[in-house]
């Protein structure tokens, strides 16, 4: 499983991340409700808009987008965003997902129209606008999903920010709710990380998961003390998939009751669940 990784924490040999990695099960679970609202409605296009709340470091965005070229940060980010867009449904994991799980509604039309085929499948987003002076607009196809960050006045704070947003289709543009979220908190995670060790990120990452597990090692023996039963959310503000891999396998190992019973339900991450258990990894309760 490890040979997936490079030692920067990235897959290995440039591979894609697939589009379902920063996704959580509750994903699969609600899509058939929008394709039921859109066989009612007609064609649904929805926006969702990524949330920064930390205030320091939405104002350090916004610092790098208005620099002249843009700054680092900025730069950073519409990387990131451009590698998201092309981001690929992984078709085979959908359908193990849909036929394990027996979610209603998951027919094949619907595993179409959202991940494409396995000859040709979809990508997250079809086009990308970053531009520090843009506005926000739709995207030139209404069936495309437009990745857009441009920097606006924000009337709750009365300030400006960099918007990131992506509109499109209900159900193809859900997929990237939680993942724009993960490009933002990776750009900024791993920047400061670079600051903080002062080396490039092949160096620096295993120094990070070192201290990483043994805040993992600390909520496990929290968790067992409370006697109560916990499962691995996906990690969108965390080192990224090879730690969400690492950690389903540590703590499927180690968070036991006194009888050896696992006391993990499992990895919100379908993803993450796949991969570990084709590793040999039993990561859900009774698989």
């Amino acid at each position: 499983m490890l040979d997936k990784f490079e030692p920067d924490g990235k897959l290995r040999g440039g591979e894609s991340v697939p589009a379902s990695a920063y996704n959580d099960f509750y994903k699969w679970t609600m899509l058939p409700v929008t394709r039921a609202v859109e066989r009612g409605a007609g064609a649904v296009q929805c926006t969702f808009s990524a949330n920064i709340r930390d205030a320091g470091l939405s104002k350090a965005l916004v610092e790098a987008a208005r620099q002249d070229p843009p700054g680092p940060l900025f730069d950073c980010l519409k990387t990131g965003l451009q590698e998201l867009a092309s981001r690929p449904f992984d078709v085979a994991i959908f359908d193990r997902c849909r036929k394990d799980s027996a979610l209603p509604g998951w027919d094949d039309e619907t595993l179409a129209a959202v991940c494409g085929t396995a000859e040709c499948p979809r990508t997250l987003a079809q086009e990308v606008d970053v531009d520090p002076k843009g506005a926000r607009r739709l995207p030139t196809d209404a069936n495309n999903v437009l990745l857009q960050a441009f920097v606006g006045h924000d009337i709750k704070s009365g300030s400006d920010r960099v918007y990131v947003e992506a509109t499109g289709p209900w159900h193809k543009v859900t997929w990237l709710e939680t993942s724009m979220m993960q490009v933002i908190y990776e750009t900024f995670f791993r920047l400061r990380m670079r600051e903080r060790y002062g080396s490039e990120d092949s160096s620096w990452y295993a120094r990070w998961l070192a201290e990483a597990f043994i805040r993992s090692a600390r909520s496990v023996l929290a968790a067992k003390a409370s006697k109560m039963r916990g499962v691995i959310m996906t990690g969108r503000r965390t080192g990224g998939l090879a730690l969400m891999m690492l950690q389903g396998m540590f703590i499927q190992s180690t968070f036991h009751d006194a009888e050896g019973k696992s006391l993990c339900l499992g990895t919100s991450s379908v993803t993450a669940h796949y991969w570990l258990k084709d590793a040999g990894v039993r990561c859900l309760q009774g698989d």
